[in-house]
């Protein structure tokens, strides 16, 4: 859960880097595409716990 917590502080840092540069529209395509993945990870590691 410690790993969880750094990625979600690292990535909320990044986005606010992001969007000192870049226009609106494309961060929301940056988040959502962010957000996709993080949610296809968790969905691969609840799957491997389940299993297991």
């Amino acid at each position: 859960m410690n790993l969880i917590g750094e990625f979600v502080a690292l990535s909320s840092h990044s986005r606010q880097q992001l969007t000192v540069q870049s226009s609106p529209p494309f961060l929301l395509g940056i988040g959502l595409l962010v957000l996709g993945i993080v949610l296809l990870v968790l969905a691969f590691v609840l799957a491997r716990r389940s299993a297991e």
